[in-house]
This record gives C-alpha cells, structure tokens and sequence, in this order.
C-alpha cells in the first residue's frame, strides 16, 4: 500500500489553499492513502478559524471529494474549520476513492497549553470539541484517524480496536515539536504495533504560528520510514500493512498484559467468593479488542479455540448490547452496524442503527442500510415506513440512489409494481444517469416479475 504526506504551505488566502491542495493531491496519483495537514485551508490561528469555517459539505468537502474521485484514493482530509449549530469544530473528513464520505472526525482533545518562556494556544476559546475516536475500513485494512494534540492520549487512541494505522493530521509547533513529534508518533506505534503517519503544514517563520513540519510515518516496531524537513513536500512510502500481525506475533505484549489482568481479576474473584461478583469488574482490551465474561466465565477460557471472524462476532454482539456506554461512539456504532449486516446479523445491525436514527447521525449513510436490514428479515413494509418518517423530518436532504434503490426492492418484495417502477425512474434521476449495478438488478427483476408495465 501506498502513502503519500503531503506537507503544502498554508497561506492566508483560503481559495489559494483550496486549490493548491488539489493540485498537489492529482500530483500523488498512484498513491493508495494521501493526506493533507491539519488546517490546510488556512492559518492556524483562532481569527482565522472564524474566517475560514464552513458547513461539513462546503467548499473544501467538495474539492476534497474532487481530488479524491480523480486521484482513484483515499484522502485523509487534513483539518478544516467546521461549522455547526454556531459552533466550530477542528474537522477531518476522510474521502473515500469514489468521492464519498468515509469518515468524519473532529479534534477530540483541544490544544490549550501555556509553555512558560513557549508557546501559548487556547483552542477551547475558538473551537469545540469532538466525540471520540475516529475508525474507518478499506480493502486494504482498518485504520484510524485523529488530529494533533489526540496522539497524546494513549487510553484514546487504543479504543480504536484492530486498526492496522493511524493517520494524524498535526501541526505541532516550534516548541513541543523538536521534544515531543518523533516521540509520540514512535511511542504511539510501538503501543499499539501499528503504522502511525503524522501529517503537518509546511514551516512559516513569519506565520504567528510556526509549525514544526517534518511529516513523518513510522512502522510498528518503531522505526522511522520516511521523514520530511521544513520546506513544502511530499513524503510517498510503501508499506507492508503484515508487518502489524507479524509485530504482534512476535512481541505478543497485548496477550501477556491480558495474562495478567485475568490473573489478577481471578483473584479478586477468589477472595470475594463469588463468580458473580465479576460483572462489576472492568473489561479487559487486548490489540483494541475487549474481552468479556459471559454467565461467569472467562471468555478467554473458549476464546483461543474460536475461529477469527467468531471471535470479532462475540466481541461485537457484546458492543451491540452496550451501545450506550460510554466506549461506544457513533462512529463505531456504525462500523459495527456495518460488520453485522456484512455478517448475516440484521438484527444486530438494526438494533446499532436505529440508536444512531435517533441520534440524527449520519441519516443520508444509514438509511439505505437500515432499509436493506428490513429487507433481510423479511419486513419490506418498514422500510416505505422509515423512508417516509425521515422524508417528514429532512426533505429531499435524505434522498440518494442507493436508498431509492433499496426502496424499490422492497416495493418489488411487497408485489407494489406500479410504485417499484417510478421509484426506479427516480433513483435512476437521482443517480444522474449512472444507474449502479444494484439498480440495474432492480430493474431486470421488475421487467422479469411485471413485463406488462413496459407494454
């Protein structure tokens, strides 16, 4: 897998950045992943974020989805300021190779330091803060994504369980740069034995913030890979993403920390005299994966035994039943949401979803999934019934070619010919003239089952 960093100069014109992020993101064609730094859109300074800040699908969301379509990649979006409900949000958007949202994060931990003799920055008095962490799937694995000052919270960026790399768009500055960059990312990669990749703005002297640069990716035993200077670059590295498993095979410190907990915790046990007493004990994470008891016993007792891709399933189903604590953010929920309809599991899928309908999350995303959830357990008639509670809610804001589409499967399971055909010609609208193969599915059937509509 390809990597390219992109460390551009950030200038004080937003439009200037826009379209030199672009340019530099068409010269990275061949490249797999390419990110751009933190606040590629402007100076990284509280007036400018003011300035600068846009609604999640503005202008820069647009030129990013662009770049990504015609570099065929995945573009980890740096940082913009993100506009919402008169808040501004530090805002990564990840892009996927079609042009389509794959992932948003937004800065979990502001910057606010006060360096006696250094630097002081208080984004807390510009900027509000995110969820949590940020977890997104491709063909060629899962990785996370964070910005700046979140590399520095160890427990936060282990929550994101069985990523293969973490992408950090950054700007760290002249003072906690030459101490603290090299070390975090090298730290961070070491921990978790995972890929890290740490993307900055190019040095600015007569910037009233000067970022350190010196883009950097480290494998996960901790070396460095590739390492930018100062000056406007790009860094492009290829990466073996089995050297995370082969890291992990033979330095298994997540096992022998598990080892130990479960020791520990059986100790506990023992001395309270009591197997139920357990429930109220901590779950354990191992690689990111959390490990539960299940009716008093230890999973890890049966756990080794399991096929992969079971062990992955009882870790979700246990995610599933939790979705309201704490652990959980709505990003993961719908990752999980994902793995379950992928799996067989539209219950488990549904039960996910339906947490994040209510929450507004994501609508236009989950609709057409939750309508093809209602599908596979033979309920077509809820999903006219969802499609017409969030139409009263959000208008044509909802509308896609993949909920059209799905829609129209399920008129076609309900034997409603006549509205299966109209949704089709309006899904096939929608799509401006590109049915997907799925339409075209659609469609084949309704000519197959009601050829007399086309007489």
């Amino acid at each position: 897998m390809k990597v390219s960093l992109i460390q551009m100069q950030v200038t004080d014109r937003k439009a200037q950045n826009l379209a030199h992020a672009e340019e530099l993101i068409s010269s990275c064609r061949g490249a797999d992943i390419i990110m751009l730094p933190e606040m590629f859109c402007c100076p990284y300074s509280p007036p400018s974020f003011i300035k600068n800040a846009e609604p999640a699908e503005g202008e820069a969301f647009g030129i990013l989805s662009r770049a990504a379509r015609e570099a065929k990649a995945y573009v980890v979006g740096g940082s913009i300021p993100e506009k919402e409900d008169g808040r501004i949000y530090n805002t990564c958007f990840v892009l996927s190779p079609e042009g389509e949202l794959a992932a948003k994060h937004r800065k979990a931990h502001l910057f606010d330091i006060d360096v006696k003799g250094g630097q002081r920055f208080m984004e807390s008095e510009t900027l509000s803060a995110g969820e949590g962490p940020t977890v997104f799937s491709t063909p060629f694995g899962r990785f996370g994504v964070c910005i700046c000052f979140d590399i520095r919270f160890p427990g936060f960026i282990a929550e994101m369980r069985g990523i293969d790399a973490l992408f950090v768009p950054a700007a760290f500055n002249m003072t906690t740069g030459p101490l603290h960059w090299e070390l975090l990312f090298r730290a961070r990669a070491v921990d978790n034995q995972f890929f890290t990749f740490g993307c900055a703005p190019a040095r600015d002297e007569k910037s009233p913030y000067v970022s350190y640069a010196n883009s950097i990716c480290v494998s996960p035993w901790g070396r460095i890979l590739a390492r930018a200077d100062e000056r406007e670059r790009i860094v492009s590295v290829d990466i073996d993403l089995s050297e995370v498993q082969a890291a992990r095979e033979q330095i298994p410190v997540g096992h022998q920390h598990f080892a130990n907990s479960v020791k520990n915790d059986k100790a506990i046990e023992s001395a309270a005299g009591s197997k139920s007493a357990s429930a109220t004990y901590p779950s354990i994470y191992l690689y990111g994966e959390k490990y539960i008891r299940y009716k008093g016993t230890w999973v890890d007792e049966f756990y080794v035994a399991l096929p992969t891709s079971k062990q992955k399933l009882l870790n979700r189903v246990y995610y599933s039943q939790n979705i309201d604590s704490s652990y959980i953010t709505n990003n993961q929920a719908f990752e999980e949401a994902l793995f379950f309809k992928n799996n067989a599991s539209p219950n488990l899928a549904l039960r996910l979803l339906n947490n994040l309908y209510k929450k507004k999350y994501r609508i236009k995303a989950i609709l057409p999934i939750m309508t093809s959830c209602f599908r596979s357990i033979g309920m077509p008639e809820k999903t006219t019934a969802l499609y017409i509670d969030a139409f009263n809610k959000y208008g044509n804001a909802i509308v896609s070619p993949e909920l059209l589409t799905s829609i129209a499967a399920a008129l076609l399971d309900m034997k409603e010919y006549e509205r299966a055909k109209k949704c089709c010609g309006r899904a096939y609208a929608v799509s401006g003239g590109n049915p997907s193969g799925e339409l075209n599915n659609v469609y084949n059937r309704l000519r197959s089952e009601a050829g007399w509509l086309f007489q």
